[in-house]
């Protein structure tokens, strides 16, 4: 048995908005690589070469489940991801050690949690949302999400992930690209399915949250907002400040329909949606302001002083000293407050 470092991010990104659309100066080079370190590594005992792709931790951060393969056949794969039948789901202890079995893959891939510390969620390829324990028994299917049907097939589309919020009862689903949130319906008997085809006539709540399709969906910790990207755009969608919009949206419309002899048509599909998700975009030749920190502010707000790094217009510094590291690499130097007194005091200050 040998141990093999495994870096895990533990980087908390406050993102302001306000400094993207700066224009950078030359110093500014996409080539450059942002220093920007892990938190924490693990290291993994193994007795034979192993990758692990997908981790989340558990509630209580005490492990970490992935799914794990051989190295050689991910390294001799055609597409960066090993066979099904070389996958297994694994749990590693947050400290370190040797990885331990759950169960084979069979077609279950993102291992995510909610406030059930029993369970582990998995999206699964055909059964759509699952759940297992710790030993990998008791599956349990929760829900399943399609899509339209493809001109000229028969069969629905399934959704390629589905990820259920850490808090509440919805899921995030990709379908076809797009993504789309449900309401998962709880009882027993055969799994349900949900068509999100017309979001409006779906069988639970559900709602569109793209046009133009979204990748790496993810969930906020308490499972209020949608994350996702696209090209380099990285783009929120809070569901608080969603209804909010929609239901001032509704009260304006009833407003109108009653100034009115004729009710408004809500049939016109050229309307702008009541709520649109925020798009933080960072790219070459803009700027941006960030704060990068060891651990979640959402968890406890005095994480908020475990500041790591420092990006003010574009540039990158150490939280600590604030020595510059990128762009360039140089340390912060004396300023005249660290050897000079005031040349002039105000009154009544000494």
């Amino acid at each position: 048995m040998h141990a093999r470092p495994i870096a895990v991010a533990a980087l908390f990104v406050t993102i302001s908005l306000s400094g993207v659309a700066q224009q950078a100066g030359d110093e500014s080079t996409a080539e450059n690589d942002l220093p920007l370190k892990a938190g924490r590594t693990v290291a993994i005992e193994t007795d034979e070469g192993s990758w692990l792709s997908l981790p989340a931790w558990s509630p209580d951060g005490a492990r970490i489940v992935a799914i794990q393969g051989p190295a050689r056949t991910y390294q001799e794969a055609s597409a960066q991801s090993a066979p099904g039948a070389s996958e297994n789901i694994v749990w590693i202890p947050a400290a370190g050690g040797a990885s331990t079995f759950i169960a084979p893959t069979d077609g279950r891939s993102a291992p995510h949690f909610t406030q059930d510390t029993d369970r582990i969620f998995l999206s699964h390829s055909h059964d759509g949302l699952v759940s297992i324990r710790w030993d990998g028994t008791d599956e349990k299917a929760h829900v399943k999400v399609t899509g339209p049907t493809q001109p000229g097939a028969e069969d629905l589309i399934r959704a390629s992930l589905v990820l259920m919020a850490p808090e509440g009862d919805r899921a995030l689903a990709q379908v076809n690209s797009n993504l789309y949130i449900v309401t998962v319906p709880y009882g027993g008997g055969e799994t349900p399915t949900v068509s999100v085809a017309d979001p409006a006539t779906a069988i639970v709540p559900a709602r569109k949250l793209t046009d133009v399709g979204g990748q790496f969906p993810a969930w906020s910790a308490d499972g209020r907002r949608a994350h996702w990207s696209i090209g380099n755009a990285h783009l929120i969608y809070d569901l608080d400040e969603a209804k909010v919009a929609e239901d001032a949206a509704d009260a304006e419309a009833e407003t109108a329909d009653a100034d009115t002899a004729e009710p408004a048509d809500d049939t016109d599909d050229n309307d702008a949606p009541a709520y649109e998700a925020t798009e933080i975009r960072i790219e070459a030749g803009k700027l941006t302001d960030l704060v990068v920190l060891e651990a979640n502010p959402l968890d406890d707000i005095r994480h908020t002083n475990t500041i790591q790094r420092v990006m003010k217009n574009g540039r990158l510094y150490d939280g600590e000293t604030l020595d510059e590291q990128w762009p360039r690499q140089r340390p912060l130097g004396k300023l005249t407050w660290h050897s000079q007194d005031p040349t002039t005091v105000a009154a009544g200050i000494r």
